[in-house]
């Protein structure tokens, strides 16, 4: 996909900004502006709704986080273990201001730009793919043994937790924590993890708001 012209990457520095200082509320459409430096009429003119503005930075944001973690797993020989990829994936999370300011701090903001994405009867879940655990255990990263089903409550369970309780100075440890229990339980003993990680890029390459 082709970079954001100048003008919109602007706009959206300014929206990303306010929302990791102040949260999703304080983001209108005139605080962008401002923040900004450009003209509220000159912001209608990028952006025909507010909504659409705020699907744009989601969509930005969405963008950075796959490329972060697909360069992350693509350097580690074992990132194609289910404990790699999660961990990957929430430290991406935690990492980009604006990923950790809407799931850690803002989750209610975070719901009112998915209902933007979705309509007014979208409700936001945080929720491991069972498709594509399903896929990692058939290519062999996850033990045979293991109740996937079990296991996407599980994971599902901790993203929603983290993102509603862990505080920000113990979140590494947290995931950690993770980490550790994925290795020792869900990891099958493998040496090459290629078809893990061809199974996440599959996974990154779809929609991210499907």
């Amino acid at each position: 996909m082709p970079p954001l012209p100048l003008m919109r990457q602007r706009i959206l520095d300014a929206a990303c900004d306010l929302i990791v200082n102040d949260g999703v509320a304080a983001a209108t459409s005139r605080a962008i502006a401002a923040r900004a430096g450009v003209d509220p009429i000159e912001l209608g003119e990028q952006y025909a709704s507010h909504e659409a503005l705020l699907v744009d930075l989601l969509m930005r944001e969405y963008r950075g986080l796959r490329h972060d973690i697909a360069e992350d797993v693509a350097r580690d020989p074992a990132g194609g273990l289910v404990s790699r990829i999660f961990h990957y994936a929430l430290s991406a999370t935690y990492e980009r201001p604006l990923a950790r300011a809407l799931y850690l701090m803002d989750p209610e903001g975070l719901g009112t730009i998915l209902r933007a994405v979705h309509g007014t009867g979208f409700a936001p879940r945080l929720q491991a793919d069972e498709r594509f655990l399903q896929t990692l255990q058939e290519v062999g990263m996850i033990r045979p043994d293991v109740d996937l089903r079990a296991l996407g409550a599980i994971l599902s369970a901790f993203m929603f937790g983290s993102a509603l309780t862990a505080a920000s100075d113990v979140i590494d440890t947290t995931i950690a924590g993770l980490v550790m229990l994925l290795e020792r339980a869900v990891d099958a003993d493998v040496t090459d993890t290629e078809a893990g990680k061809q199974a996440l890029y599959e996974l990154l390459a779809r929609d991210p708001l499907d």
